[in-house]
């Protein structure tokens, strides 16, 4: 069973990447501002470089730079549409800029608009940045926009331009990877090992090397998967008995309250296979987050069901006052700390898929 969610792609994700700009033209004042706040750009010192800029855009509102480098400062920060909105200022009063495209570009692959972001990375392209970070950062856009003959030729580029690029290699490694292309993979997933001086690259390349070469655990294959799929039948039997018990809270009636505690029993009997599943899975790093957050579906899910399975077999039985009542208005087993924490898991779900797909290119057969 595949994980419930769109295909993801790279295995090995880059990092964001910006540039700075020094101004070009403008009065004196307004560029000696300008270049203080780009020394604090440097240093990561993002409020105190608006801070500058703002007295460089006060001094001449026509410094194309100073908008770029602001812009720069609000995406460091998190603030990505006050960061558009800068760049695009930049680039409206200088159409030639391009550090501003690129770091527009940047700015809409962190907000995962990727056709957007390769439009912008075009443009500086074109306006001659011959830099690996613009091919580097194409390259990724192109990986998750599933176009991965695009994304070979950019990391080419940007290995051209710096040889010695260890993320270069190993997103080049995914790319071939998607491609099926398995013997480009591993070389470059070992020449990105050969150059990493990160540690957590390097483990994340090794771990795509593991997948590659098949030596993912095969026990913990078939026991998470496994786990994963009875989770997901867990899930389908406890909207069917749902379905049942809003019947029962309506009318009241003992075959729809009796037919909905017998659902939600067959979904807490899941739970307890995917539970039985997990902790017979042998610990491996790769796996843990989603094996974790597996074992706190199961047992929340279970838990709130064998509760709500007791109170509509005692409203079967005439008890319908207060468990119906109950039920309606919130229920107890909605309310434990363990069906709580299972809907956290159910949210956070996704991003683990992500991160165990982009750390190892694993998903479950179908």
């Amino acid at each position: 069973m595949k994980r419930p969610m769109s295909a993801v792609v790279a295995a090995i994700l880059v990092a964001g990447l910006a540039l700075a700009a020094a101004a070009r033209a403008g009065s004196s004042a307004a560029i000696e501002h300008n270049n203080r706040g780009n020394d604090l750009l440097k240093e990561h010192r993002w409020e105190e470089a608006i801070t500058e800029l703002d007295k460089a855009i006060e001094l001449d509102p026509n410094l194309a730079t100073a908008y770029n480098n602001r812009g720069r400062a609000y995406s460091e920060l998190g603030q990505y549409d006050r960061a558009l909105d800068e760049y695009g200022t930049a680039v409206q009063l200088d159409p030639t800029d391009a550090v501003a495209f690129y770091n527009r570009g940047a700015t809409y692959s962190e907000l995962e608009q990727y056709e957007q972001a390769v439009a912008d990375y075009d443009k500086a392209i074109e306006l001659d940045l011959e830099d690996s970070a613009v091919y580097l950062q194409r390259g990724f856009a192109y990986l998750r926009l599933e176009l991965y003959e695009q994304a070979v030729a950019d990391y080419d580029k940007a290995i051209e331009l710096d040889p010695g690029h260890a993320l270069a290699y190993a997103n080049r490694g995914s790319a071939y990877r998607h491609l099926d292309q398995k013997a480009q993979a591993k070389a470059d997933y070992e020449k990105a090992k050969s150059l990493s001086s990160d540690p957590t690259l390097t483990a994340q390349v090794q771990e795509s090397l593991d997948r590659l070469a098949g030596t993912w655990p095969s026990e913990w294959e078939d026991l998470v998967c496994g786990a994963f799929a009875a989770v997901h039948d867990l899930s389908e039997a406890g909207r069917s008995a749902s379905e049942k018990a809003k019947a029962c809270a309506k009318a009241g009636g003992a075959d729809d309250c009796l037919n909905g505690a017998v659902g939600f029993e067959a979904a807490a009997k899941h739970a307890d296979a995917a539970i039985r599943l997990l902790e017979a899975a042998p610990s491996w790093p790769p796996g843990q987050p989603w094996v974790d957050n597996l074992m706190t579906q199961a047992v929340g899910y279970r838990d709130s069901d064998r509760l709500l399975a007791a109170s509509l077999e005692a409203a079967a039985d005439g008890d319908t006052a207060s468990l119906l009542a109950a039920y309606v208005g919130g229920s107890v087993a909605l309310k434990q700390p363990t069906y709580i924490a299972a809907r956290k898991a159910t949210d956070s779900m996704k991003q683990v898929f992500n991160d165990l797909y982009e750390e190892t290119g694993f998903v479950c057969p179908d």
